[in-house]
């Protein structure tokens, strides 16, 4: 799985990209879903009422060790940060 030269222009101008097939659009939403409730849990924010939302967000720690990004870690993500960021410079935990 590697980024297109139209994705990677877009993440250029952007900032982000749209890479279909990543994970499941299944996986996707509970993945949505945990940190919209990990969000709402710590900082009161309501999903549907975009005035809650903060600027930023720090300290997401918690999510990540508590394993909730772990389907985003296989060869497909690995081959596309190693294309971004070089060959093994990245590293997942």
């Amino acid at each position: 799985m590697t980024l297109s030269d139209s994705q990677l222009a877009e993440l250029r101008s952007r900032g982000t990209t749209v890479v279909e097939g990543v994970i499941s659009r299944r996986k996707a939403s509970a993945i949505e879903d945990r940190v919209w409730r990990f969000l709402g849990d710590r900082e009161g924010v309501d999903r549907q009422d975009r005035s809650s939302w903060p600027a930023t967000v720090a300290k997401l720690q918690p999510l990540r060790t508590s394993g909730a990004f772990d389907d985003f870690l296989h060869d497909g993500v690995r081959s596309i940060a190693e294309q971004l960021l070089g060959d093994n410079s990245w590293e997942s935990p």
